[in-house]
């Protein structure tokens, strides 16, 4: 029952207001301070959009929930897409380096790249842009 994807779902207001200032750019205590709320809360309230949504990651549910900017697909690097779909499924550069037999110091760099050619200003932020342009594509 878990593993269901609800369909047609509808997120709460206050769902949709930090998922829009994740997708602004702002860390979770940052988008909590702006909501007026308690980190905690704001925590709790990601956990449940991602489960509503029937993602695992929050990039998936700012991608999934949040109008984004989307890049024009060619415009990024083979190495930048895929170092920022692992960041999308939530690894660290350190284990991206790892997975990808390259330095950490080569992921911060196709990271910062990546960021500047969609116009993000987090990690998260250019990831949920990559997972809303595949989403589009399939």
């Amino acid at each position: 029952m878990d593993d269901v994807k609800p369909t047609g779902v509808v997120l709460g207001e206050q769902h949709r207001l930090l998922l829009a200032a994740l997708a602004g750019g702002l860390s979770v205590a940052a988008a909590a301070e702006r909501l007026c709320i308690s980190r905690r809360t704001a925590e709790r309230r990601l956990s449940e959009a991602r489960r509503v949504l029937g993602v695992r990651t929050t990039a998936e549910a700012v991608a999934g929930a949040a109008p984004v900017r989307k890049p024009a697909p060619a415009a990024l690097a083979p190495r930048e897409r895929r170092i920022l779909a692992l960041i999308a499924s939530g690894q660290t550069s350190r284990e991206i380096a790892s997975h990808l037999g390259i330095a950490p110091s080569t992921v911060d760099s196709c990271t910062r790249s990546a960021m500047a050619k969609t116009g993000s200003r987090t990690r998260l932020q250019a990831a949920a842009q990559i997972c809303s342009i595949e989403r589009g594509a399939d």
